[in-house]
């Protein structure tokens, strides 16, 4: 049984703010907003709605960082999406064009989107400057 990849589209992040907390018992937190967000892709286009955006990191003491992605978007004909989801990088070298890897579930209510509540989605995204981007695809 082979894995297939369905693409999903692009997802690009405008981060806005950092926090960085270091030495806490976890490791350091880094706390990224974002400023907007928008899917591009064949069968969703939407856009973050709110402010309540962004990306709770944790780097461990290895330099492991762990990402917790929380969004929410819509799309033009009103349908909300949340997204969540966690991820790995190396904090060392994703500044300087080393990937970074995203497993995000879905949630809406719009029937017209409900497929995204049953799939499994992965993303590998890059960093430039004050934006992440994501390639986005379906598990299939």
């Amino acid at each position: 049984m082979a894995m297939e990849l369905v693409p999903l589209g692009l997802l690009n992040m405008k981060m806005k703010q950092e926090v960085v907390m270091r030495g806490t018992p976890a490791g350091s937190r880094v706390v990224v907003a974002f400023s907007g967000i928008h899917w591009t892709g064949e069968r969703v286009t939407a856009s973050q709605v709110g402010v309540a955006a962004g990306d709770w990191l944790t780097v461990g003491p290895e330099g492991t960082a762990i990402l917790d992605i929380r969004f929410c978007v819509q799309t033009p004909d009103g349908a909300l999406i949340y997204a969540r989801g966690i991820g790995r990088a190396d904090s060392a070298t994703f500044n300087e064009g080393s990937p970074l890897y995203f497993s995000p579930y879905f949630e809406t209510n719009h029937p017209d989107y409900a497929w995204l509540n049953r799939i499994a989605a992965v993303a590998k995204g890059l960093v430039e400057g004050d934006e992440v981007t994501f390639e986005l695809s379906q598990v299939a």
